[in-house]
């Protein structure tokens, strides 16, 4: 019987029957019952059955109305300690529903039974079928006993055999790989020692390059000094013979009045034009120190550079190498854990077989 409790496949197959009935009585079905499928839910296809119901039922009634004849008695089982009715009372509208969806609870478990009887001779079917094959396992595992037995000599032997190469492989590995590790030591201690003393004769280098440039900037210095020092002389000649020229100049003033303001102008101009010349001087003379200075300090940066990056590329081989020889030795010791479980695996299942050849053979007796 069709209820809220079943299941959205039976409610399809319950409305896709009454649609093929409803089109068998070309009755028409209500718009809103119309299209049902997997993507209605549950209500909506139950609420659509029960439209078709309707239809069907008020198909149903307007046939007994336009028709004066009585309608037959409706056919009841009767239950158990409970007379035989030989007669029904007419039959109402919600009657006749429940009528129907008894007549289909009733189909759905005439064929609920047909299919757990279906299902019963299938069960049957397959025990005897695997009673067949159980009998021919038995007759193999007893047949098969004693060669069970003598794999299972053969397996241990194999198993002692296995973890003594297995064993002796893994002592040469490890010793192997102990003298490779030795050895990538004591070139990372012989790396870092000509390190060190690389360190060491950079730093003794750089300190009697300090002590040259010391010197040499100080000679230059010395030599430039000197240099400023005639230029100095030089000009202070010159302002004392500007100064002279001035006097002169200034003689002359007073014997010709227009040349005065003229004269006065360059006059002021004079100590000006000799500051500006001692600016310039000093200006050029830093700017070459500046220059040699650190052009020598960039070339001895460069050079430390270098030497570290080279000093670093050893390193990260060296570690390589380590890494590779650690990396081998997991990988070997992988395989012989791997060994050890197929070899413990294939020893459990002759046990197990072997075990359940015991425990047919006791059945047996018994």
């Amino acid at each position: 019987m069709i209820s809220e409790k079943s299941t959205k496949q039976e409610l399809l197959n319950e409305y896709k029957r009454l649609l093929e009935e409803a089109k068998s009585q070309k009755i028409t079905v209500p718009a809103d019952a119309k299209g049902m499928n997997t993507k209605n839910t549950k209500a909506d296809i139950l609420n659509a059955i029960r439209a078709i119901q309707n239809a069907l039922l008020d198909s149903k009634t307007v046939s007994v109305s336009s028709n004066p004849a009585p309608a037959p008695p409706v056919p009841v089982t009767p239950e158990k300690n409970e007379p035989t009715k030989t007669t029904a009372p007419a039959v109402t509208k919600e009657e006749d529903i429940e009528l129907i969806l008894l007549k289909q609870e009733i189909k759905d478990e005439i064929a609920a039974l047909d299919a757990a009887k279906a299902l019963k001779k299938k069960e049957l079917a397959e025990l005897l079928e695997i009673e067949q094959e159980l009998t021919k396992f038995v007759t193999m595992i007893n047949s098969s006993k004693n060669d069970n037995l003598t794999q299972e000599q053969a397996h241990a032997e194999q198993k002692a055999k296995q973890e003594a190469d297995a064993k002796e492989s893994l002592e040469t590995c490890e010793t192997e790989n102990q003298e490779e590790l030795d050895d990538a030591k004591e070139a990372l201690e012989q790396v870092k020692a000509d390190i060190e003393e690389k360190k060491q004769a950079l730093a003794e280098s750089r300190a009697v390059e300090t002590e040259q440039y010391t010197y040499d900037k100080t000679k230059k210095q010395k030599t430039e000094d000197d240099a400023w020092a005639d230029d100095s002389a030089k000009r202070e000649e010159a302002i004392a013979e500007i100064e002279r020229v001035t006097a002169d100049l200034q003689a002359e003033i007073d014997s010709k009045a227009q040349l005065v303001a003229e004269l006065t102008a360059k006059i002021d101009e004079i100590p000006s034009l000799i500051e500006k010349a001692k600016e310039e001087g000093a200006t050029a003379k830093e700017k070459e120190l500046g220059k040699e200075y650190g052009y020598q300090t960039n070339m001895a940066k460069k050079q430390a550079e270098v030497d570290a990056q080279s000093l670093q590329k050893q390193i990260d081989r060296l570690t390589a190498d380590y890494n590779a020889v650690l990396a081998e030795k997991e990988a070997i010791q992988a395989k012989l854990d791997k060994a050890y479980e197929e070899s413990n695996k294939l020893y459990m299942q002759t046990v197990q077989s072997t075990g359940g050849v015991k425990i047919l053979n006791s059945s047996d007796k018994n």
